[in-house]
């Protein structure tokens, strides 16, 4: 059966919407070539697309979870001959051409059970140049019954190309109240989920990695001493040092979590920490152009950039204290 056999289960309550939405396209055989699932990361989008993949190649006949009983459903995602997972390989940050360039010969096959022929490419950004350029030809001249599936938590680096030639479905972050019961159950400890969902920003998936990874006291105890620089108790250059050992994207990822938070705080989409209340005083304008220049060096990173890693934390650093403005 599937390595995961949740993957077999109803989606998540909180993408009811998107599940609709593609069932209804499905139901009318007017579901696209090509999707992209683009949101923030840690919303469930790689699961969501794995779910609909095993949906749509079950071989019952209805479109909703698979039986986890016929042929189809006893296979996993690395064997199945009709489903196709690139991700990036194994200590890489990148997807690479020879890993996409298999997908032409992949779809030109007539598939094993009659029906689709499904690629998932996760996350999508994280393709280099050469690759996304082959994944472009696919999307040029699509086959009869293939879904190409991009799961994106950067969709504004993707390609121009890329984007248009797909239709996106966007899964935003949920409310607390979808997710709480959730994670609850996930931790058996209500109070411990909503301070991972918390540190999350209200990202599930993300909020349960901090749990398994042991990382909710690192990032609390970093949220701790980029307040003490905010706060001019600490110099940028003194905390720079300090977080010396942590990997960078893992700073880029915090970083723009915490921005993401005071940004829907000042929308007044999600409630905000006591602690973070000071700097809704700084301008969504400029909160917006921090974001964005974290977000930036994250795909570059992600794509394979090797920039100066102490000077590009004490940048930042410099950066956010020259822009959050204290009420």
């Amino acid at each position: 059966m599937s390595d995961d056999p949740q993957l077999l289960q109803p989606h998540f309550n909180w993408h009811d919407t998107q599940w609709q939405h593609l069932a209804e396209l499905h139901q009318k055989r007017r579901l696209p070539h090509a999707v992209l699932f683009a949101g923030p990361e840690g919303v469930g989008k790689l699961r969501f697309a794995k779910a609909l993949a095993y949906s749509l190649l079950c071989q019952q006949a209805t479109f909703g979870t698979a039986c986890g009983t016929c042929k189809s459903c006893h296979l996993n995602e690395s064997s199945h001959p009709d489903l196709k997972l690139i991700v990036p390989e194994d200590g890489a940050r990148q997807i690479k051409v020879d890993q996409v360039r298999g997908v032409v010969d992949f779809i030109s096959h007539t598939s094993h059970a009659g029906g689709y022929k499904i690629t998932v490419i996760a996350p999508a950004e994280a393709m280099n140049i050469n690759a996304a350029n082959a994944i472009l030809k696919n999307l040029e001249e699509p086959t009869d019954n293939s879904l190409l599936i991009l799961v994106s938590d950067a969709p504004g680096t993707l390609m121009p190309t890329i984007r248009s030639r797909c239709q996106q479905v966007y899964f935003p972050v949920p409310q607390p109240e979808q997710v709480l019961p959730w994670l609850t159950s996930a931790t058996a400890n209500q109070e411990l989920a909503q301070q991972l969902l918390a540190e999350a920003g209200g990202k599930p998936i993300m909020a349960l990695e901090y749990l398994n990874s042991g990382a909710l006291q690192k990032f609390q105890e970093m949220e701790r001493q980029f307040l003490e620089t905010l706060n001019q108790r600490m110099q940028p250059l003194t905390l720079a040092d300090k977080w010396k050992d942590h990997e960078l994207m893992d700073i880029l990822h915090w970083l723009q979590q915490k921005l993401a938070q005071l940004i829907r705080a000042e929308q007044a989409q999600a409630a905000l920490a006591e602690s973070w209340q000071p700097w809704l005083a700084t301008p969504a304008v400029s909160l917006f152009a921090l974001l964005d220049e974290v977000q930036l060096l994250a795909a570059k990173v992600q794509r394979g950039a090797n920039p100066n890693r102490q000077l590009v934390v004490e940048d930042l650093l410099l950066s956010c204290c020259a822009t959050l403005k204290r009420a």
